[in-house]
């Protein structure tokens, strides 16, 4: 369960660092091009990476329960930063599209 715990920890780590570099993308393309459809594909991409997160979210919660905090730090931390990043993307994008 540990092992699992590493991996599930590192695909939400890969994954923030994906929005993390797509928000930058979507923030350099916005000077140039100030279309509503660019935000909006954004929006749509930051709604499926969300379902991911949630999916992510059903064994981060019983790893919790079974492991305790102590064991699973590095799943904690990532999960966290994951759900964050996501939370300030989404945002981003929908005061951009208005």
């Amino acid at each position: 369960m540990l092992k699992a715990s590493k991996i599930l920890g590192t695909i939400s780590l890969l994954i923030a660092l994906f929005m993390v570099w797509f928000t930058s993308d979507l923030i350099i393309a916005a000077q140039t091009a100030n279309d509503g459809w660019l935000f909006f594909g954004f929006l749509i991409i930051a709604i499926m990476i969300s379902i991911a997160t949630a999916i992510l979210s059903i064994p981060f919660i019983i790893f919790l329960i079974k492991l305790k905090y102590q064991q699973m730090k590095y799943y904690f931390y990532t999960h966290i930063g994951l759900v964050l990043v996501l939370i300030i993307s989404i945002t981003f994008a929908v005061l951009m599209l208005r």
